[in-house]
């Protein structure tokens, strides 16, 4: 997304927002998670049920989680240097146990949604 806003955005709009620029931390780890996917390995995806609630009914519904991003994997990739290592451990494992909840799906949703949800604010849309 970020990529896409550098190009699609006017320039009377002013420069665009990167999610480094954000407080979320949802946001960088997924940014890095690309970045991870893309430069040093692919995660495996294993996928698991878990109890909802919906309209009103117990109902089972499938999650998809990845591998555990580990802090040495983290710290390959070149962004990386711009966490302290405190940052890199609270985020990784903040990451990990939540995906292992509502899944990778739902994160990167979220982070998407959150990051449009910023170019709205920003821009006025």
């Amino acid at each position: 997304m970020e990529e896409a806003l550098k190009r699609d955005l006017l320039p009377s709009m002013g420069r665009p927002i990167l999610i480094s620029s954000s407080s979320n931390p949802l946001l960088h780890v997924t940014r890095e998670l690309r970045n991870l996917e893309i430069h040093l390995h692919s995660a495996t995806l294993t996928s698991a049920q878990k109890n909802a609630m919906f309209a009103g009914e117990n109902v089972q519904i499938q999650i998809w989680v990845a591998d555990d991003i580990t802090e040495a994997q983290f710290k390959q990739l070149r962004n990386s240097k711009f966490y302290s290592n405190a940052d890199i451990k609270r985020m990784l494992n903040w990451f990990n146990a939540s995906q292992k909840e509502w899944g990778i799906a739902d994160l990167i949703f979220r982070s998407v949604c959150e990051y449009g949800s910023n170019i709205i604010a920003k821009y006025g849309l």
